[in-house]
């Protein structure tokens, strides 16, 4: 190979290295020159605050209050005792009048018989039934307040017969039944179990512009087996 030729290859490659040593300082070398390091943050700096005294107000001088004079006392109250009141004289009692001497005949007198007439028979007095009234001028009618059931009579439950009696009932204006009367029978037995139980029961009166009025109630009883 001609010296030439090795001179020129010679020149290449030391252009190529002095190049590539070239591009190694621009891309790798001069970057790091150019950055400056960071300083790390600094550190915080913790402030105790103590506690903030607020300002008090200046007190005020305690005043003195000036001394005060003992109150005289009272002097006792004289206390003036009633003169005593002269008594009256008592009243000479009377003399004593004599008894007198009684007889012998006077002592022991006849004795007078009286005889005993027999007292007379009070005559019953009929008790005054109230007057009712009218059911049109009431504003309320009688209710039951106690209301006592009939005693179903044995002979006609045995035979399971059921019955109803009608009843007429006047009550007075304290509510207390004082008249019973059948309207509609259904016999002997049943009828007089339905007045017991009417007179055994209470009311609550009817009423006529707000006072207690006597009235007539008319009502079934019912005679029922379950």
């Amino acid at each position: 190979m001609p010296l030439n030729e090795l001179r020129k290859s010679g020149y290449w490659a030391s252009a190529i290295l002095i190049g590539t040593v070239l591009n190694l300082l621009l891309f790798v070398v001069l970057p790091k020159l150019g950055r400056s390091e960071v300083p790390p943050p600094p550190e915080p700096i913790i402030v105790e605050l103590s506690e903030w005294q607020v300002p008090q107000p200046p007190q005020p001088k305690p005043v003195l209050k000036p001394k005060e004079k003992p109150k005289p006392k009272p002097k006792p109250k004289q206390v003036v005792k009633p003169k005593p009141q002269e008594q009256p004289k008592p009243e000479p009692l009377p003399e004593p009048t004599p008894e007198p001497v009684l007889t012998d005949r006077e002592i022991d007198p006849p004795e007078q018989v009286v005889e005993k007439r027999p007292e007379p028979i009070a005559e019953p007095v009929e008790e005054v039934l109230p007057t009712p009234v009218h059911i049109s001028k009431l504003t309320s009618l009688p209710r039951h307040a106690h209301r006592a059931f009939p005693i179903y009579p044995p002979a006609m439950e045995a035979q399971g017969i059921e019955a109803v009696v009608r009843l007429k009932v006047l009550i007075d204006i304290k509510g207390n039944v004082k008249q019973v009367t059948v309207v509609k029978s259904a016999g002997a037995e049943f009828d007089k179990a339905a007045v017991d139980a009417a007179w055994k029961s209470t009311f609550i009166p009817a009423k006529a512009n707000g006072q207690s009025v006597p009235a007539i109630m008319t009502f079934p009883i019912r005679f029922q087996i379950r």
